[in-house]
């Protein structure tokens, strides 16, 4: 299992590199062409896995549960998701496709935005980046409402219920919203860095009281110390300024 697994990721690593030096072929066609097959090659990779990621058992088990009435923390959507997968005679196979399928293409519609050969390297980024791709086979809920989030900010939609409908999706969307507010306006360098330091405050001062939230924005995540959720905040606040002052 370990040698498939090894070639499974080696094929990501050696698909992503092609597909950037197609990025420099001349031929449009062949761009799409590439990019298109790239992006199916992540949903199969994502959608069609077994037993990978240390979520993936956990959830078949909550699935299970779900199906079989029993009372648990996610949300209504996720619910009525695999009872209805369970009631056409499917399995958790199938919400994990449905999840793994759904994230990919609301990254791939996000990055519409710009020419094919950056939709190619961004692709390549999303695919190769630690946090990213891989690390969305756990998280099933969190990363589709990351990649939901993502979609609806790139495209600029900013139609209230579309970003309520987050919550639904995953409930620590809610630390999201205020993107909303932001959307429409031009935002100084300044109010993005008092953004942040606002961020870091809600997780020592607010968070604390929303268990349900916390356990996705807190100094537990990381067990040694709050580094890497600074330094994607960080990250993410530096590219929405870039943004939206482009």
């Amino acid at each position: 299992r370990s040698t498939e697994i090894y070639f499974v990721y080696l094929a990501l690593i050696i698909t992503s590199y092609i597909s950037v030096l197609v990025s420099f072929h001349r031929s449009k066609e062949v761009k799409y062409v590439v990019y298109v097959l790239f992006s199916l090659f992540l949903i199969c990779m994502s959608g069609f896995r077994h037993d990978v990621g240390v979520d993936y058992m956990p959830y078949a088990v909550l699935m299970d549960n779900i199906s079989n009435g029993l009372a648990t923390h996610t949300e209504w959507l996720f619910n009525s998701l695999v009872r209805f997968a369970y009631s056409a005679g499917f399995d958790y196979r199938l919400v994990f496709f449905f999840y793994s399928l759904a994230t990919v293409v609301l990254v791939v519609r996000g990055i519409k935005v710009y020419s094919i050969e950056s939709r190619i390297l961004y692709l390549t980024i999303y695919a190769l980046t630690p946090l990213m791709f891989l690390t969305s086979f756990n998280g099933i809920r969190q990363y589709l409402c990351v990649s939901y989030l993502f979609f609806l900010w790139m495209t600029k939609r900013e139609n209230k219920v579309l970003w309520l409908f987050s919550i639904l999706i995953h409930k620590s969307a809610i630390l999201a919203l205020p993107l909303f507010f932001l959307l429409s306006r031009k935002i100084s360098v300044a109010m993005w860095v008092i953004s942040l330091c606002v961020l870091i405050l809600m997780e020592y001062l607010f968070l604390e009281s929303y268990k349900d939230i916390t356990i996705y924005f807190s100094r537990n995540v990381v067990k040694s110390d709050m580094t890497m959720v600074y330094l994607n905040i960080i990250v993410g606040v530096i590219g929405l300024v870039f943004f939206k002052n482009s």
